[in-house]
């Protein structure tokens, strides 16, 4: 058979559903879908069970990520997951599925937004993300994405502090 005849179902969590969920890991949006559990491991990596089967790290962009860190939310523009047979082709592929976080990228239209998050627990955090063209009528874009948290995890005291920043250039040929 072909490979586009290969059964296998493709869900895709829009820009906008995650930051309606606000998600501190990529289960936490994911966990919406059907078929999809929380994995095992220590800490807190992002393991997910897909129809069954664990799904120890994600793709990003399509590449395969070396370790099981989490991805940021500061970062993902969507995520594709991918259940089926058909996961099999991805790089890291497991039977029951593919997670597959896509980056924010620089756009030609300008946007800036800066955002705040204030509370008890997981929150006190700053975002800053910065896109568009070099110029006007430019064929250079960019974006320039930044972050700063210093929150409690949780009643005992334990810290969640972070510092991020990520910049891309990008070129359309005319």
């Amino acid at each position: 058979g072909k490979v586009l005849d290969i059964a296998g179902s493709i869900s895709v969590l829009t820009p906008e559903f995650l930051e309606d969920v606000d998600p501190t890991r990529i289960f936490d949006a994911t966990k919406y879908l059907a078929g999809i559990s929380e994995g095992q491991g220590d800490g807190f990596y992002d393991r997910q069970y897909i129809r069954g089967f664990q799904n120890n790290r994600p793709t990003v962009d399509n590449f395969a990520s070396v370790q099981s860190e989490n991805v940021d939310g500061l970062f993902i523009d969507h995520i594709e997951v991918v259940k089926g047979p058909s996961a099999l082709l991805a790089p890291t592929g497991t039977p029951g599925g593919q997670i597959n976080v896509i980056s924010k990228s620089p756009s030609y239209v300008t946007s800036r937004s800066i955002s705040a998050t204030v509370g008890r627990i997981d929150a006190q955090r700053v975002e800053v993300d910065l896109t568009g063209a070099v110029a006007p009528g430019s064929a250079w874009a960019y974006r320039f994405l930044a972050g700063y948290q210093d929150s409690q995890l949780n009643t005992s005291g334990t810290k969640n502090e972070r510092k991020l920043v990520g910049g891309q250039l990008s070129y359309r040929a005319v």
